[in-house]
């Protein structure tokens, strides 16, 4: 029963169609906040020496990148990347600088928790 009750079966025929429509609008702007999250390329190169201990599978299909003709890995601050570096790399350095970019604002998102609330 309780259930039904936070679906709004006991409002109003008003208030269940507002909260229909508040409904539908945390349902935009939660797919909002996901597609502009998604969208978002966050990207930290690393040399082989700062992702020691990261697993030889996590360099398959990656080519690296020079810079100032020194060796590096782009390595993408979305989940599976992120996660790797975390978790294997020896170079506290590497996983301080994945777990920054990890977090970094979508500035596209900023105002989007905003208008929830509202």
């Amino acid at each position: 029963m309780a259930t039904f009750e936070r679906s709004g079966v006991l409002l109003s025929a008003q208030d269940r169609s507002q909260l229909a429509t508040i409904s539908a609008r945390m349902h935009e702007l939660e797919s909002e906040f996901y597609t502009n999250s998604s969208e978002q390329e966050i990207v930290v190169y690393f040399t082989k020496v700062e992702l020691e201990r990261v697993p030889k599978e996590f360099f398959y299909n990656r080519t690296p990148v020079y810079q100032d003709r020194i060796e590096t890995y782009a390595v993408s601050a979305r989940r599976q990347d992120y996660v790797d570096v975390l978790n294997y790399a020896v170079s506290e350095d590497a996983r301080k600088r994945i777990f920054v970019a990890s977090g970094t604002v979508c500035f596209e998102n900023i105002h989007l928790p905003q208008e929830a609330v509202k």
